[in-house]
């Protein structure tokens, strides 16, 4: 096969990954997680009426500890696909057939 003289192996590669997304996605996961803890400590607040203020009926608690936890849910999910993303490595972008050898 014969190689063409602008041929640039660099151009197999992947593009870096923008910081900007990184950033944004720590900032949305660190929010989630204040949110959850919020819910979920307003929620145990009212189930143990701590205050009288927190006076409040039994199922308002309940569905504060379950947002809560469906945003605790949320914010793990986010931050595992972002560390996965940030990760993964610059390997070539062929198929893994092209990288065998034969012969």
């Amino acid at each position: 096969m014969k190689l063409s003289g602008d041929f640039d192996a660099r151009c197999l590669r992947g593009r870096p990954q923008r910081d900007w997304r990184a950033r944004l996605s720590a900032l949305v996961v660190v929010l989630l997680w204040l949110a959850a803890l919020t819910l979920i400590g307003i929620g145990a607040g009212c189930l143990g009426a701590v205050h009288p203020a927190l006076d409040a009926p039994l199922g308002v608690a309940l569905s504060l500890l379950l947002a809560g936890a469906l945003l605790v849910a949320c914010a793990l999910l986010l931050g595992r696909r972002a560390r996965r993303r940030r990760l993964r490595g610059g390997d070539l972008c062929l198929a893994p057939h092209l990288l065998r050898r034969h012969g």
